[in-house]
Protein backbone atom coordinates (compact mmCIF):
# COMPACT_ATOMS: atom_id res chain seq x y z
CA UNK A 1 0.00 0.00 0.00
CA UNK A 2 1.38 3.43 -0.94
CA UNK A 3 1.29 6.45 1.39
CA UNK A 4 -1.56 7.93 -0.68
CA UNK A 5 -3.50 4.67 -0.37
CA UNK A 6 -2.98 4.74 3.42
CA UNK A 7 -4.49 8.25 3.51
CA UNK A 8 -7.45 6.98 1.46
CA UNK A 9 -7.85 4.02 3.82
CA UNK A 10 -8.01 6.47 6.75
CA UNK A 11 -10.61 8.65 5.01
CA UNK A 12 -12.83 5.60 4.28
CA UNK A 13 -12.54 4.30 7.86
CA UNK A 14 -13.44 7.75 9.24
CA UNK A 15 -16.52 7.99 6.99
CA UNK A 16 -17.56 4.47 8.05
CA UNK A 17 -16.70 5.22 11.70
CA UNK A 18 -14.64 2.02 11.93
CA UNK A 19 -12.35 2.62 14.89
CA UNK A 20 -10.09 -0.35 14.17
CA UNK A 21 -9.60 0.82 10.57
CA UNK A 22 -8.84 4.37 11.70
CA UNK A 23 -6.30 3.34 14.33
CA UNK A 24 -4.62 0.88 11.97
CA UNK A 25 -3.47 3.86 9.89
CA UNK A 26 -1.40 5.37 12.73
CA UNK A 27 2.04 4.38 13.95
CA UNK A 28 1.28 2.90 17.39
CA UNK A 29 3.97 4.86 19.23
CA UNK A 30 3.86 7.51 21.91
CA UNK A 31 5.90 9.77 19.59
CA UNK A 32 3.05 9.91 17.04
CA UNK A 33 1.88 13.54 17.00
CA UNK A 34 -1.14 15.11 15.31
CA UNK A 35 -2.43 18.64 14.85
CA UNK A 36 -6.20 18.44 14.57
CA UNK A 37 -8.97 20.85 13.69
CA UNK A 38 -11.12 21.27 16.77
CA UNK A 39 -10.90 22.21 20.43
CA UNK A 40 -7.45 20.72 21.04
CA UNK A 41 -4.37 22.16 19.40
CA UNK A 42 -2.53 18.88 19.25
CA UNK A 43 -2.48 15.31 20.48
CA UNK A 44 0.69 13.35 21.22
CA UNK A 45 0.91 9.61 21.66
CA UNK A 46 -1.02 6.73 20.18
CA UNK A 47 -3.03 6.17 23.38
CA UNK A 48 -4.36 9.76 23.37
CA UNK A 49 -4.93 9.71 19.61
CA UNK A 50 -6.95 6.52 20.11
CA UNK A 51 -9.06 8.24 22.80
CA UNK A 52 -9.79 11.13 20.46
CA UNK A 53 -10.91 8.86 17.63
CA UNK A 54 -12.98 6.78 20.06
CA UNK A 55 -14.80 9.99 21.06
CA UNK A 56 -15.36 10.86 17.38
CA UNK A 57 -16.82 7.43 16.60
CA UNK A 58 -19.33 7.87 19.46
CA UNK A 59 -20.20 11.50 18.65
CA UNK A 60 -23.19 12.90 16.73
CA UNK A 61 -20.79 14.19 14.06
CA UNK A 62 -20.83 12.16 10.85
CA UNK A 63 -18.45 12.65 7.91
CA UNK A 64 -20.24 11.81 4.68
CA UNK A 65 -17.31 12.50 2.34
CA UNK A 66 -13.63 13.32 2.51
CA UNK A 67 -11.98 14.00 -0.85
CA UNK A 68 -8.76 15.48 -2.16
CA UNK A 69 -9.66 18.54 -4.27
CA UNK A 70 -6.04 19.56 -4.80
CA UNK A 71 -3.47 16.80 -4.90
CA UNK A 72 -2.67 14.61 -3.22
CA UNK A 73 0.97 15.41 -3.71
CA UNK A 74 3.75 13.57 -1.99
CA UNK A 75 7.19 12.15 -1.85
CA UNK A 76 8.55 8.82 -0.69
CA UNK A 77 11.99 7.94 0.69
CA UNK A 78 13.24 4.63 2.07
CA UNK A 79 11.35 4.75 5.37
CA UNK A 80 9.55 8.12 5.37
CA UNK A 81 6.98 9.76 3.14
CA UNK A 82 4.61 12.69 3.07
CA UNK A 83 1.22 13.18 1.40
CA UNK A 84 -0.55 16.52 1.30
CA UNK A 85 -3.06 18.71 -0.44
CA UNK A 86 -6.43 20.32 0.01
CA UNK A 87 -9.20 18.12 1.40
CA UNK A 88 -12.91 18.84 1.22
CA UNK A 89 -14.93 17.31 4.02
CA UNK A 90 -18.69 17.12 4.15
CA UNK A 91 -20.03 16.62 7.67
CA UNK A 92 -23.45 16.22 9.20
CA UNK A 93 -24.18 17.28 12.78
CA UNK A 94 -27.72 16.24 13.61
CA UNK A 95 -29.73 17.70 10.69
CA UNK A 96 -27.17 20.26 9.52
CA UNK A 97 -24.75 19.49 6.69
CA UNK A 98 -21.57 21.52 6.26
CA UNK A 99 -18.73 21.44 3.78
CA UNK A 100 -15.29 22.62 4.77
CA UNK A 101 -11.96 22.72 2.96
CA UNK A 102 -8.79 22.09 4.92
CA UNK A 103 -5.11 21.83 4.21
CA UNK A 104 -4.05 18.30 5.07
CA UNK A 105 -0.63 16.74 5.42
CA UNK A 106 0.41 13.28 6.54
CA UNK A 107 3.98 12.33 7.40
CA UNK A 108 4.34 8.56 7.34
CA UNK A 109 6.91 5.99 8.33
CA UNK A 110 7.24 2.39 7.30
CA UNK A 111 6.08 -0.11 9.89
CA UNK A 112 7.77 -3.43 10.59
CA UNK A 113 5.71 -5.14 7.88
CA UNK A 114 6.81 -2.58 5.25
CA UNK A 115 3.49 -0.71 5.12
CA UNK A 116 2.99 3.00 5.68
CA UNK A 117 1.49 4.43 8.87
CA UNK A 118 0.91 8.01 9.98
CA UNK A 119 3.57 9.40 12.33
CA UNK A 120 2.33 13.00 12.08
CA UNK A 121 -0.72 14.69 10.59
CA UNK A 122 -1.76 18.29 10.30
CA UNK A 123 -5.16 19.52 9.17
CA UNK A 124 -6.00 23.22 9.36
CA UNK A 125 -8.05 25.94 7.75
CA UNK A 126 -6.32 28.99 6.26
Amino acid sequence: MTPTETAGKLFRAVIEKRLDGILDCYLPLETTYVFVEGPRWSTKGFARISEGWRAFVNADLELTSCDWVEGPFGEEAADMAWVGGIVEIRARVRDEVRTVRLRGTFVMRRDDAGGWRIAHEHFSAP
